[in-house]
């Protein structure tokens, strides 16, 4: 403090040595300036002079907090806003948010969504009816719930749809997501944690001259309209990140199995093929693609907890691979679904529209970086995933075509799963 006052006033003499009467007013503003803010820096305590930089904390808010910015007192219900609710990886997500201490479950769901999946989570959580591409719907739900986490899992995520109806997948897609992110800009939510699905196929022609697993860093080079959907979506997360400090953190999901899931995967139409073969509404001929592919497969039901913990866990503006990082060859898996078949005299015929225009031969995700943040190791049981989802089909075949009840060990595992 004294030097600095030497030091100006050593400048207001040399000022007026010269005869600058100018200078030496301007030296003694700057001088009494300068000396002043000294003086209260002087002040303050050591740990209020360091530049404060903002930082992602993620401490819920009691629910009469004010509407203006956004909540974060500690000690209330963490809100908790699920796209995407009614399908397979969004109920799984359901499941386990809603085992959560002190956490407050929201669901969007369209109005002819089916609610099947939901049967174990339905007396627990709330749903909201509307739809990702309506803007007005989307800022009006998001100001009225105030999330504090946002798991945006709703998409149209099939690579064979998306070439049938590329400029549908691109919109719900993309357009759905930036209808989240402009309501959390406009309303300043910048402690509300976004959790984006992203997906393998991302990487796309990447595989092709990629050698062993495939990490984060690797070039985004998408071959599908569903890959540059959820390329698109993944740096407009990002943009708004970096502009508007939105906290967002991208999950790429390789393959996910599970139970509850539609008939578009490879997985679930060969068991759903195998059902039907089964019950005598189609012949003993099964119609596929190209199975010398390799992907690889995780069942949902082991990464749900780890796509929850990104919330917590997860740095803003990263994206991690949710991947086993094993293959198994679509062949392969085609002899576990017909091993477990009550038919052993089904044929394979391959089917030309079946067929991609560029399909990836190896699809193998490096999940190091995921698991050095959560400590998650993948626990597959293939056969035991396939029996799962062969076992669903079979109800759902019975169900779909009136035939007879659903298989005793469906029924037993849906009793069982609702506390019956």
């Amino acid at each position: 403090f004294f030097s600095a006052s030497c030091i100006m006033y050593g400048m207001m003499d040399v000022g007026t040595t010269h005869g600058k009467n100018t200078l030496h007013w301007i030296l003694h503003a700057v001088a009494f300036v300068t000396i002043a803010a000294l003086f209260i820096l002087q002040q303050l305590p050591k740990n209020e002079r360091q530049l404060r930089v903002p930082q992602f904390q993620m401490e819920w808010s009691p629910k009469g907090a004010p509407k203006t910015g956004h909540r974060r007192l500690t000690g209330g219900t963490k809100q908790v806003l699920i796209t995407g609710i009614t399908g397979m990886i969004g109920s799984a997500v359901a499941q386990v948010c809603v085992r959560q201490p002190n956490t407050k479950v929201h669901g969007l769901v369209r109005w002819r969504s089916s609610l099947h999946n939901l049967n174990k989570v339905l007396k627990d959580i709330e749903l909201h009816y509307g739809d990702m591409q309506d803007t007005h719907f989307m800022r009006k739900l998001i100001d009225q719930l105030r999330p504090d986490v946002i798991y945006h899992l709703a998409a149209q995520a099939y690579n064979g749809v998306s070439w049938e109806s590329p400029a549908y997948t691109l919109t719900a897609n993309i357009i759905g997501t930036l209808n989240i992110l402009e309501p959390l800009r406009q309303l300043d939510m910048k402690q509300t944690k976004l959790v984006v699905a992203g997906s393998s196929t991302e990487y796309g022609h990447t595989t092709s001259f990629w050698e062993g697993p495939i990490p984060e860093t690797a070039p985004l080079i998408p071959v599908t309209p569903y890959g540059v959907s959820k390329v698109a979506t993944e740096m407009l997360c990002r943009q708004y990140f970096l502009n508007y400090q939105l906290p967002m953190v991208v999950v790429r999901l390789f393959v996910h199995v599970g139970t509850g899931h539609t008939e578009n995967q490879a997985i679930q139409n060969f068991c759903l093929q195998v059902a039907e073969i089964e019950a005598g509404v189609r012949p003993p001929v099964m119609k596929v693609g190209e199975l010398s592919t390799r992907r690889d497969i995780t069942d949902i039901r082991d990464s749900a907890p780890v796509i929850v913990q990104l919330a917590d866990l997860g740095v803003p503006g990263e994206a991690y691979n949710m991947a086993s990082q094993k293959t198994v060859r679509m062949s392969d898996l085609l002899d576990i679904i017909l091993s477990l078949s009550t038919r052993k005299d089904i044929k394979i015929e391959k089917d030309p529209s079946r067929l991609r225009a560029y399909d990836e031969k190896v699809l193998l995700g490096d999940n190091t970086k995921i698991r050095n943040l959560t400590g998650w190791v993948p626990k597959p049981h293939l056969e035991s995933t396939v029996a799962d989802i062969l076992d669903f089909w079979r109800g759902e075949v019975s169900i779909r075509y009136h035939l007879r009840p659903k298989p005793r060990r469906h029924y037993r595992r849906e009793t069982m799963n609702n506390g019956a």
